[in-house]
């Protein structure tokens, strides 16, 4: 169950990985920041892509701002991993590229999951 201004956003695959599963967990903090826990399920590890990469960066841009690195987005195993994450923007899309090294200056073209935050929320 979540939480009181709680909701869930689904990110969905590009062609690269069709049976990967996406979704975050948005809320707000006491500062008014957005607050993501982002999982994902059933993604390729990144050497096995087409082409192959080394690690998924997820990045979250709001309209106008340049796109922010998030952090590294850990696959296991099992094929599942999270990641959690503030910003400062109350609509942002967040989205998952699979990268050469893990401080990329910009998203590679290689994205992976994609989804959209909607307007800003009340706390």
């Amino acid at each position: 169950m979540f939480g009181i201004g709680q909701r869930k956003i689904v990110l969905r695959p590009s062609a690269a990985v069709p049976g990967a599963i996406g979704q975050a967990t948005v809320g707000r903090d006491k500062n008014g920041n957005s607050t993501v826990h982002l999982e994902v399920w059933h993604l390729a590890r990144p050497q096995d892509l087409t082409p192959p990469a080394e690690i998924y960066i997820v990045w979250a841009r709001a309209a106008a701002q340049p796109p922010e690195n998030k952090g590294v987005l850990r696959v296991n195993a099992g094929l599942q991993g999270d990641l959690r994450f503030t910003t400062a923007a109350g609509e942002f899309a967040i989205f998952i590229t699979a990268e050469t090294n893990s401080s990329p200056s910009a998203p590679g073209a290689q994205e992976v999951l994609r989804g959209a935050v909607p307007g800003a929320q009340a706390a």
